[in-house]
């Protein structure tokens, strides 16, 4: 029985295998076959890279294709009637209508689960246990979503009492005429504080929520409000002579110019704050985590906010106090007879008294999922135990920006790696020329571009604009991303946002960051807009996303389908360059392109070339045509994933036609590139760094080279193409291989907002 069972297995591995696994061809055109012991060992050695992946084969390798039913993304697709999409729900109602439904299938997957218990095949019993599988993901979806829904419902009512109250107090300051003027300043005091709450009551409401349209309007409504009270408050305060103020203006210098707003913060004005992770002193350690002001480095790296006081105050205490939500954030200094001191901002301290009090602010993350990046820092002055004065500044962390493919380079990376060494050695000869400075990491990471990704932030000083390069190190397995903080030093940052998590076998590396891109500048996002790939729920780290919404400027991030993929990374099949014009194209790999290339040569009569010369998938043209699992393989990925990629691009980038390069590239029934991607590319500064496709050889010249050249001729780019075989090999090309350092935008971001809140496009 069980020699007949195994019999069965190897009959199920062999049709399997004999279907989706390309056999290797030598260049003497003989197919290479496997004894069977050879093939079992074949067919491990697939399971474990797909299941275990990095965690067997180290960095160097990434997984190759596990033995498993067809992906989910196809049934569920495919599912009459369709399965509602999540976010597509309007309504609680609608939500409990995907429930019952999820229910439904998941009764139907385990009887027929059930019936399988008399008549059992291996691929249908782990196909219904993988459709049962992702059902229940999706019902525990739902059922996360109804949760989130209830909690946002409560936290509506909670905020519509607080406004309620808000409304209350100012009506009866408007009725109350005999009021003083510290009773004046007591009362507006009061109302912005509570139209503060509403407002920070509604930030808590996620923006997938149904409530969301009806907080973004209120939020809109209710931050009017807020302006109207607080510039009253700021007027009455003035009064007082007791002035508190950062550089609002964002000119690089705190000055009476900063009184007006300075109790308000928005994308346009407001005083700004530096995520202090570089590293002055050189102890290899950022900034923000010590107390102290490293030298005239660091000093430049705080932001400068004053007090000025009357001679009054002369004989009071005075307070600094932070609200509780950013208090842990921050790191606030007096400057005292030339010396940084730490500030307690608990407000049980007194600070050292002067007619001027000079402090510096530094944060000590961006904003993210426990911050919104503001600091409300209030200072109080007290005499004989009674307040007789305060006033509030608004500071926010300046928001970490990434760069686009387009922007031009400072600093490229690859590492030496001695497999790879014609690749590093063509590097050389080229990048140094462009201008941008060349680092060869010996021994770095095999996937550079996964192991980091470098932004930058910028920051208002007088007469010149601060510009910091960040770098934010990767979540891939532990040990794997030790580089990125090598880069930590003056004028250098480096954070970390995550930790490396399990991810569902089958969804490739979605984590690395290969998978996380940037546009170049698009209409209402003049820094880019970012993008990722994603796998049925699978997609960049939670965390990571999160993060960048908290930036604001660069997103939402736009989630595109790569379930087809083997590692599922994005840059595997969208790239932008530049145009001479300030424009921009965006190459997209095309199957149907690819099969259509080798279509025209052999109609051509050049149907016993080779192509994938040199590589393990080397093979006639004419023999890729005849292999009917391949091309109907690649034309569906065309019709079912590449094309509503494309129209997805129009809708969420405006892209037109005219910008969208459909470059010619075949995959794998497994989704690994079949031939180097040329999509897979980087630009510097001029010159488009290409992997070689190893295309088929006509009148002496590569025929996908020329094709290549044609195909982005608009770009006025000059195409370097590398051999990058050794990482091909490795199921990755010239992008995932190397690195980039960007130069910023000249112009500070916050000159680029209209008046509605949103970034414009510049001039």
């Amino acid at each position: 029985m069980r020699g007949d069972r195994n019999a069965r297995l190897w009959q199920i591995l062999r049709q399997w295998t004999d279907r989706h696994i390309l056999p290797v061809r030598i260049p003497s055109g003989a197919i290479v076959r496997l004894n069977p012991y050879q093939q079992w060992q074949r067919y491990g050695a697939i399971a474990l890279a797909g299941t275990i992946g990095i965690l067997l084969l180290g960095e160097g390798s990434r997984p190759r294709p596990a033995l498993s039913p067809p992906a989910p993304c196809g049934w569920l697709a495919a599912l009459d009637p369709p399965l509602p999409n999540l976010g597509s729900a309007d309504s609680v109602d609608a939500l409990y209508r995907i429930r019952e439904r999820l229910d439904l299938e998941i009764d139907r997957c385990v009887g027929n689960l059930k019936l399988t218990e008399f008549a059992p095949q291996v691929l249908e019993v782990q196909t219904l246990e993988v459709q049962q599988e992702s059902f229940e993901r999706h019902r525990q979806a739902v059922d996360d979503r109804l949760e989130m829904e209830a909690q946002a419902r409560q936290i509506w009512d909670e905020t519509m009492v607080i406004a309620q109250s808000a409304i209350g107090v100012g009506k009866e300051a408007k009725l109350d005429r005999s009021q003083t003027p510290e009773d004046a300043i007591e009362i507006w005091r009061q109302t912005q504080s509570l139209w503060q709450q509403t407002l920070d009551s509604l930030d808590r409401i996620p923006d997938e929520s149904i409530l969301a349209p009806y907080k973004a309007a209120k939020t809109t409504e209710y931050r009017g409000y807020l302006a109207v009270v607080t510039n009253k408050l700021e007027i009455a305060q003035l009064a007082t002579g007791f002035v508190f103020y950062g550089d609002t203006n964002r000119d690089g210098v705190a000055d009476d110019l900063d009184y007006p707003g300075r109790q308000l913060w928005s994308l346009e004005s407001g005083a700004l704050m530096l995520f202090n992770n570089d590293d002055d002193d050189g102890d290899r350690v950022p900034d923000w985590e010590d107390t102290r002001v490293n030298g005239s480095e660091d000093e430049a790296d705080l932001a400068i906010v004053r007090l000025q006081t009357v001679a009054g105050f002369k004989d009071s205490q005075i307070v600094l106090t932070a609200d509780v939500n950013s208090r842990e954030y921050v790191n606030v200094f007096q400057q005292v007879e030339g010396e940084w001191k730490p500030i307690d901002l608990t407000g049980n301290e007194p600070i050292v008294e002067d007619r001027e009090i000079i402090l510096g602010v530094e944060a000590k993350q961006f904003a993210y999922r426990n911050w919104n990046g503001i600091l409300r820092l209030e200072a109080t002055a007290t005499k004989n135990g009674t307040t007789i004065a305060a006033d509030r500044v608004q500071i926010r962390v300046s928001p970490w920006i990434l760069s686009p493919n387009t922007a031009p380079t400072e600093e490229f990376f690859v590492s030496a790696l001695g497999i790879n060494r014609e690749f590093v050695e063509q590097i050389k000869a080229i990048v140094p020329q462009t201008g941008a400075k060349l680092k060869v990491v010996p021994q770095g990471p095999t996937w550079m571009q996964d192991t980091m990704e470098i932004g930058y932030v910028q920051f208002p000083k007088a007469n010149a604009l601060k510009t910091v390069p960040s770098v934010l190190q990767g979540n891939r397995s532990i040990g794997l991303d030790r580089y990125p903080k090598s880069l930590l030093g003056k004028n250098f940052g480096w954070f970390k946002i995550g930790q490396p998590r399990p991810v569902p076998a089958g969804n490739g590396l979605p984590d690395w960051y290969g998978n996380l891109e940037v546009t170049p500048p698009l209409p209402n996002y003049p820094l880019g807009r970012i993008y990722y790939g994603q796998s049925g729920d699978v997609g960049m780290h939670p965390e990571v996303l999160e993060f960048v919404k908290a930036q604001e400027i660069q997103g939402p991030p736009v989630a595109i389908d790569t379930s087809w993929l083997l590692i599922r990374h994005v840059d595997e099949i969208l790239s932008f360059i530049p145009t001479p014009d300030g424009g921009h194209l965006v190459m997209v790999a095309s199957p149907e392109a690819g099969v259509n290339l080798l279509r025209e040569l052999a109609e051509q009569g050049y149907g016993d070339r080779i192509i994938n010369r040199g590589l393990s998938t080397q093979i006639t043209i004419d023999a890729a045509l005849a292999n009917t699992n391949l091309v109907e393989h690649n034309l569906k990925i065309q019709r079912d994933y590449i094309d509503p990629t494309i129209e997805q691009l129009k809708r969420e980038f405006q892209l037109d036609d005219s910008q969208i390069i459909q470059l010619p590239e075949m995959y794998t029934t497994f989704g690994a590139a079949w031939s180097p991607s040329t999509v897979n590319s980087v630009m510097v500064n001029g010159q488009l760094l290409v992997s070689d496709p190893r295309g088929a050889i006509v009148d002496d010249v590569d025929y996908s080279q020329k094709r290549f050249r044609q195909l982005i001729a608009a770009s006025g780019l000059q195409v370097h193409f590398l051999n990058d075989r050794s990482y091909h090999e490795m199921r990755g090309n010239t992008h995932c291989a190397t690195n980039t350092t960007r130069k910023a935008k000249t112009q500070p971001f916050w000159e680029r907002l209209s008046g509605n809140g949103q970034l414009a496009m510049e001039n």
